[in-house]
């Protein structure tokens, strides 16, 4: 073989570290600043990792809670819905009872759906709770599952327009515990249409200098929450010791001035003034079955005694007409030889009970069982108890003919027939009647507020309906009837206190809770009226900001299903 020899590979050694250093101008390779800058970037890269995601489960945290907090508000308005559909289905079967005050089968941890898949904290339960209840026992605090009727409270808009004097106006509010002179006549001139201030009272003179200035409504309340404007109102009187309005003795509100609000310590909840007070009373005037009333102050007579007539009979209705016509006997109704007074007296007499100047029952010669139709009525019927038990001295076929009532004063005749006219019967013109008494679940503040009640009668009252059924499907105990055919009130009492009574009412107020355990609480109070066709949501306050209390915990705790485990809601 011919080429050259191939070429000796020589290795070169690598020249280790040199115990004296690198010779002076030799380069330095800074291997440990390399190691911490890795460290530095590597440690950098990972806060940053873990910040972002530490962020991503903050939002994914944030995201889920405003679900959930989306999914409890829809829960709550399907409460109100639930609400608004029982009191809507009230007249399809008028005697079948229904508890709306008290009735943890109805309104305690009701279901929407049922998800296997979920566990049970996740959604879609409500309770309906009936707020501000002073007959509840605040000591073992517990809550009402149900709904509160606002006329058992005392209707502050409708006072004012009560006939009754301004001292007596004040005496009424003297009634609310800790209200005082000076607050009671500052409440009643933030109401009233003048700028006059009462004797301890105070108008826009006062109000004016405040830091800022304001006026007087001079006028009707449009929320209770308004009344902390007026001079010496203030959130401790109206709301009383229950700051969150959960209903509930919390800790904070019986551990006296250790924490807010301020409170006594005695293991007691106080209410407020909220308690008694409403602005929102109101009543049907319809009858249990739904139907319109008859109207008795109507001029057109024909037309009463026709409806009367069809109601119950003829002699019921010739009865009525003729006490409309002439009134009851010495009282002014008395006919002069056989005749009834001219005309031009009926027309005075109509016009100083309320009737208008022209008043006109029909065509001349129109009759109806022998009366004459033609002529205005003198008399207004003030309440269905004036017809009861009275005489009157009509003209009939032109014949002065004495009629005595189909009702006598006795209370064992008129156990049927009573109710039965109390239902059909009204002396109230409208859709409505506002501002009266619930008999049954006024406390005993608000019944002495009442004009004409006295607390002997208070007390009878009191007495009496702790020993019966308010939720009995008898028709007397869905009006006025029970008091007289149960001896409580005398027929004289009653004539005077129809006016300001019930035993109805159809505004109620609820609070709506829904959630998830132990994630976020939704807490709405509502108003809701029934009476004027389907029920509807009249005023909306969301009570969440004012904080839970215990009163979550107590309501999962008591729920049939109990407590569900603590479930992580992140």
């Amino acid at each position: 073989m011919t080429g050259k020899p191939p070429r000796e590979l020589k290795l070169r050694a690598f020249p280790g570290p040199s115990r004296q250093g690198p010779r002076r101008g030799e380069p330095c390779t800074p291997w440990g600043m390399v190691l911490v800058v890795v460290l530095v970037v590597l440690s950098l890269l990972a806060l940053g990792v873990y910040r972002f995601v530490d962020r991503m489960v903050l939002e994914a945290r944030a995201t889920r809670h405003m679900a959930q907090v989306a999914q409890a508000r829809c829960d709550a308005a399907s409460a109100l819905h639930w609400a608004a559909t029982l009191l809507d289905h009230r007249l399809d079967d008028p005697n079948a009872p229904l508890d709306l005050q008290d009735n943890p089968e109805l309104f305690q941890a009701q279901q929407l759906w049922e998800n296997t898949s979920a566990p049970a904290n996740q959604g879609g339960t409500f309770w309906l709770l009936a707020p501000g209840a002073v007959d509840q026992d605040a000591v073992a605090a517990p809550v009402r599952y149900g709904l509160l009727n606002e006329s058992g409270k005392l209707n502050l808009n409708a006072l004012m327009q009560w006939d009754i004097s301004e001292e007596e106006r004040r005496e009424v509010l003297l009634l609310l515990p800790g209200m005082t002179t000076d607050v009671a006549d500052a409440i009643l001139d933030w109401m009233d249409s003048d700028q006059q201030p009462r004797s301890f009272g105070a108008e826009d003179e006062y109000y004016g200098t405040l830091d800022p200035p304001y006026r007087a409504r001079n006028g009707p309340l449009e929320s209770l929450e308004e009344l902390l404007l007026v001079r010496g109102v203030t959130p401790e009187l109206l709301w009383g010791e229950d700051a969150n309005r959960n209903g509930m003795l919390d800790p904070n509100e019986n551990d006296g001035s250790a924490s807010p609000p301020e409170d006594d310590a005695d293991g007691v909840l106080d209410l407020g003034w909220a308690a008694y007070l409403t602005l929102w009373s109101r009543e049907s005037n319809r009858s249990r079955d739904g139907q319109p009333r008859i109207y008795l102050n109507t001029n057109n007579l024909a037309q009463l005694y026709d409806q009367l007539a069809q109601e119950f009979d003829p002699t019921v209705a010739r009865f009525v007409v003729a006490y409309r016509l002439f009134g009851p006997a010495g009282q002014g109704g008395a006919v002069s030889q056989g005749r009834p007074s001219s005309p031009r007296s009926n027309a005075s007499a109509a016009a100083q009970s309320g009737g208008s100047s022209n008043l006109q029952a029909g065509s001349s010669g129109q009759t109806r069982a022998g009366l004459d139709l033609s002529q205005p009525p003198r008399q207004t019927i003030s309440s269905v108890f004036d017809l009861i038990g009275v005489e009157v001295q009509a003209v009939i076929n032109s014949v002065p003919t004495n009629l005595e009532s189909p009702w006598p004063d006795d209370p064992q005749q008129l156990q049927e027939v009573l109710p039965q006219l109390l239902d059909r019967l009204t002396v109230h013109q409208g859709p409505y009647i506002e501002g009266r008494v619930n008999v049954w679940l006024a406390p005993r503040e608000v019944l002495l507020a009442v004009p004409g009640m006295d607390e002997q009668l208070a007390e009878q009252i009191l007495a009496a309906r702790s020993t019966l059924d308010p939720n009995d499907p008898s028709l007397q105990f869905h009006t006025l009837a029970w008091l007289y055919l149960n001896e409580v009130a005398t027929l004289d009492q009653l004539r005077s206190l129809d006016r300001y009574l019930t035993s109805g009412g159809d505004v109620y107020r609820v609070q709506a809770v829904a959630g998830f355990w132990p994630g976020p609480m939704v807490r709405w109070e509502a108003l809701l009226d029934a009476s004027q066709g389907p029920t509807r949501v009249v005023r909306l306050w969301d009570l969440s900001p004012l904080g839970r209390g215990e009163l979550w915990e107590h309501l999962w705790a008591e729920a049939p299903t109990g407590k569900p485990e603590a479930l992580a809601t992140e």
